[in-house]
């Protein structure tokens, strides 16, 4: 049986990223939405009467804001298979940043009907697409975390590691995953790496004096 993805990890205190991002997400739709709305009234009045190809492109983007939105509300109604068609349809037709907030949406259907490597391939395609780095962070913690959960565990920490070089709301998240994926991988260095960012970036965190010792174990066993 296939292993259960957890993404949630008792020793994680930040948000999901996930819920996170769709606060963020929702609230860009609706404000871009408006601006396309705008611009295609517009578009409309300036030239009445023909079609030109700023009206089309701005037609496509409100109907990929359209579709994206009505399959968001199909997610939170928990009509799973219309959000899922949803969300498919504005991957294949749309472009960003429309088609990467679908792919880590629908790597959330993913996950939860067990299909680890397909969330694996939207999350790495979200991650890798023009998207602000919120979005870029949230989609490589995500991809991190069905990595580990799927014991993949050298694989999560470098992931792991990349969430965290960036400037995003998620990098101690990603430091905890990736001293937690790198300590089960035996990559000693790579969770050194980790503890020393904890530290330095996040000096009040209430286990600091753990992380600290932990810091010490790992550069007596090395020396």
């Amino acid at each position: 049986m296939a292993k259960k993805v957890h993404l949630h990890h008792k020793d994680l205190k930040d948000p999901d990223p996930f819920f996170e991002t769709i606060g963020r997400a929702n609230r860009y739709v609706r404000e871009n939405r408006a601006q396309v709305i705008a611009a295609a009234v517009a578009v409309t009045v300036l030239f009445v009467g023909g079609v030109s190809w700023s009206s089309l492109r701005t037609r496509a983007a409100d109907h990929a804001a359209a579709t994206f939105l009505r399959a968001t509300e199909a997610l939170d109604s928990g009509s799973t298979e219309a959000a899922r068609t949803g969300l498919t349809t504005v991957i294949d037709e749309a472009g960003d940043p429309y088609r990467s907030l679908a792919r880590i949406y629908r790597a959330r259907l993913e996950i939860e009907t067990g299909e680890y490597q397909a969330a694996i391939d939207d999350f790495t395609a979200a991650a890798s697409s023009d998207v602000p780095d919120y979005l870029r962070q949230t989609a490589l913690v995500g991809k991190a975390q069905v990595l580990e959960t799927t014991e993949r565990f050298e694989e999560a920490a470098a992931t792991y590691q990349r969430a965290a070089a960036i400037d995003g709301p998620h990098k101690e998240q990603a430091l905890r995953g990736q001293l937690r994926a790198a300590t089960a991988a035996s990559r000693p260095e790579l969770a050194k790496e980790a503890i020393e960012r904890l530290l330095d970036q996040f000096p009040s965190s209430p286990d600091a004096d753990d992380l600290s010792a932990r810091l010490a174990a790992l550069e007596s066993s090395s020396s």
